[in-house]
């Protein structure tokens, strides 16, 4: 099975970038909201780093420290975005506060019954699609 493609080509445009004394690695994020902070993030802390505005369910850019771009492409969702952040695929079964039963984070919403008194008949059109 094809789980992901990786697509390397070269930076077009340089980044000035202070000496490699100035800056540690460690001090470095993993991720930068845009191309261009994570091309400077990149050769600053001599480590790959996410471009966050380029993620998607399917995708993720790196600029590398050696000023080239990674962007790998999967054949499936691997990420689902859950308010500001990206969690991995977990279509562990979990009970949510309105009693219904969901996978914790998956690309469609699903609710299902609990099943169990009072949860058919009287609530069939709360669970209905």
């Amino acid at each position: 099975m094809l789980l992901g493609i990786a697509v390397v080509t070269a930076v077009a445009s340089a980044v000035a970038v202070p000496p490699a004394s100035a800056v540690s690695a460690g001090l470095v994020p993993d991720s930068a909201p845009d191309e261009a902070t994570a091309a400077l993030w990149a050769q600053q802390g001599d480590k790959p780093v996410v471009v966050s505005s380029a993620t998607t369910e399917t995708s993720e850019t790196v600029a590398n420290p050696d000023g080239s771009w990674t962007l790998t492409e999967y054949t499936h969702p691997v990420r689902v975005k859950q308010g500001a952040t990206w969690a991995p695929i977990d279509t562990t079964l979990v009970k949510r506060a309105d009693g219904s039963v969901g996978p914790k984070a998956t690309t469609v919403d699903l609710a299902l019954n609990p099943g169990g008194a009072g949860s058919s008949g009287a609530d069939r059109d709360r669970w209905r699609w």
